[in-house]
């Protein structure tokens, strides 16, 4: 999935899931965290996904909120 298909299932996701009852960041660290995991995954394929979304977390100083946000996502889209 290229960083492009990235961005836009981002904006994709938030619009399905607005009528979901769990609350969802929207914030522009999410979306760097999710391109950067995106191209992490892509070059070191063999790296544990547990490992990558620690770092990314770090990294983007995410919040517990968006980091399980992340954590869904990526999940979801199978980055």
């Amino acid at each position: 999935m290229g960083i492009a298909s990235v961005a836009e299932a981002i904006i994709k996701c938030g619009k399905e899931k607005e009528t979901m009852t769990t609350v969802q960041p929207d914030s522009e660290d999410i979306r760097k965290a999710v391109k950067w995991v995106a191209e992490e995954r892509k070059h070191n394929p063999g790296r544990p996904l547990d490992k990558v979304l620690e770092e990314a977390s770090r990294n983007f100083d995410l919040s517990p909120l968006e980091t399980e946000f992340l954590q869904r996502f990526v999940r979801d889209e199978k980055l």
